[in-house]
């Protein structure tokens, strides 16, 4: 049996469209193999709330820890440190701490709002127990550098 013209270039096109689907539906499935594979080998986010602030630590790989702390101060003369404590003990106890101290209360201080947005790293493995911890300090001398009436 000979195949027409218009026939023949339709099988033709009907040939190369499935053959695209086959291609495109294995090059999907590699893409989708290869980003689930990243996603479980750094899957570990810990986020943590605590008086306003936000810890949100990721496991990067081996025993490498990103972390990034944000949230707001109530004023331009608070102070804040930011530590990190990794306990030896399986799996490691790991305490992100933000220590605030506040100003004396004679001290005048524009009531400006003070973003708080602090990155850092640490090692522990990816089963380390995380948290956040918030502390606060008024332990910070008067303008005048002399205790204040109202501190201890």
């Amino acid at each position: 049996m000979i195949l027409d013209k218009t026939t023949a270039q339709i099988i033709f096109v009907i040939i190369l469209l499935t053959v695209g689907f086959v291609f495109g539906v294995a090059w999907s499935n590699q893409q989708f193999q290869t980003n689930t594979a990243a996603a479980t080998t750094n899957d570990r986010i810990e986020t943590i709330e605590s008086n306003g602030f936000t810890l949100i630590a990721r496991h990067v790989g081996n025993t490498d820890w990103e972390y990034a702390v944000t949230g707001v101060l109530s004023n331009k003369c608070s102070r804040y440190d930011l530590t990190e404590i990794v306990a030896e003990s399986i799996p490691e106890r790991v305490t992100v701490t933000l220590a605030v101290s506040e100003p004396a209360d004679d001290t005048l201080c524009a009531q400006e709002l003070q973003k708080v947005e602090e990155t850092g790293v640490f090692s522990a493995s990816k089963d380390a127990l995380v948290s956040f911890a918030y502390t606060e300090e008024n332990t910070r001398p008067s303008a005048t550098g002399l205790e204040s009436k109202n501190e201890n």
